[in-house]
């Protein structure tokens, strides 16, 4: 099982389940090239398409993180090993980081990311006509990886999830998609 956790500056009454439904875009969207596919951040800032507020800023560009982080702006993201040495633990540290690494962030699964059923893709597309544009960015094939000793197995063998940027009403939605559960023992697992 993977607990979550989860802390904004944001009221939660602004929050509300949605039922998006998970469409895959890795055949549609642009490749986002990463300086390593399990452990790395994209090699260049990705354009939203639009202008998109948050936390009181326009951000133009993002840059997003393997470890399920994407961090607005140019500046790239740090990594849940840089909070905690064990991923069955890293939820915590980030919300009392001074880091400016994980500042004007958003986080659909943090944790320590490793490759799934086949090698990881990241991708964005942005759709719509303006006023009504939607980008969304995509992480596909990945996993929850087994701590240093194993005493803490994947939980699953392949995730998929997505954010969407809404521009008229810049909503922030995450969507997750298939998640395949491996044959490991039942163990908590955290993530943010």
């Amino acid at each position: 099982a993977i607990s979550c956790l989860a802390q904004s500056n944001y009221s939660h009454t602004n929050c509300r389940l949605s039922t998006s439904a998970y469409t895959d875009i890795s055949g549609t969207g642009t490749t986002i090239a990463m300086t390593n596919a399990q452990s790395g951040n994209s090699t260049t800032a990705q354009n939203i398409g639009f202008n998109f507020t948050f936390n009181g800023t326009v951000f133009t560009q993002f840059m997003i993180h393997a470890d399920g982080i994407l961090r607005f702006g140019t500046a790239a993201p740090g990594a849940a090993t840089l909070i905690a040495v064990n991923p069955g633990s890293s939820y915590g540290g980030v919300f009392t980081s001074t880091s400016t690494l994980f500042q004007n962030i958003v986080m659909p699964l943090f944790c320590d990311l490793v490759q799934g059923t086949a090698a990881p893709q990241y991708h964005v597309q942005v759709t719509g006509v303006a006023p009504d544009r939607v980008c969304t960015i995509q992480w596909k094939n990945v996993r929850d990886t087994d701590n240093s000793a194993s005493t803490l197995e994947h939980q699953f063998e392949n995730m998929e999830f997505q954010i969407k940027l809404y521009e008229t009403t810049n909503n922030i939605e995450i969507v997750f998609g298939n998640w395949i559960p491996s044959a490991n023992a039942a163990a908590n697992r955290f993530s943010t």
